[in-house]
Formats: structure tokens, sequence, C-alpha cells
């Protein structure tokens, strides 16, 4: 997965996530941050303990997701490969 199509998966996460009902503050606060250090990481290099933080969190988008919202969980797991397969 290229960087935009990285790019295009967030997005698409994100405009799932607003047609939602049911998510908490906090795990929309969550999928912020994940956003912002992905964004931040394919803006400059990555650091070793960057990519790590942003694997645990996307896990935890992961597990809140999979079975309320199989969508949103998709979408996230999708996010995940895109990283691995561009080294983050």
């Amino acid at each position: 997965m290229e960087k935009k199509q990285l790019l295009d998966t967030l997005g698409a996460l994100h405009e799932e996530l607003s047609q939602t009902e049911r998510v908490d503050q906090s795990t929309e606060d969550l999928l912020k941050t994940v956003t912002d250090d992905i964004q931040r990481l394919l803006d400059q290099s990555a650091e070793d303990g960057d990519s790590g933080t942003i694997a645990g969190r996307l896990q935890e988008l992961l597990l809140k997701f999979e079975d309320a919202h199989p969508r949103l969980a998709a979408l996230v797991e999708q996010v995940t490969e895109g990283l691995a397969n561009l080294g983050i």
C-alpha cells in the first residue's frame, strides 16, 4: 500500500466514523491521535518507538470496533497492513 492509499483509507475510516452514531468520545479521540501520529510518520522518518506506539493504538481501535462496528474494524485493519507494508 502506498502513502496515498493509506491516507485514502484513513479518510474512509473518518468518514465511516462520522456516520456511526454509537462511538464514544474516547474512541474518537484515540482515532484522531492515531491519525495525527500516522501523518507525522509519513511526513518524516519514523523512530522505532513511534511505530510501536501507533501499532498499539491501532490494535486498541480494532478491539473496540470489531464487534459493534465491523466496517470500522476492517478499515483499521487495512491501515495497520498499509503501515506494515510501508515499514512503519
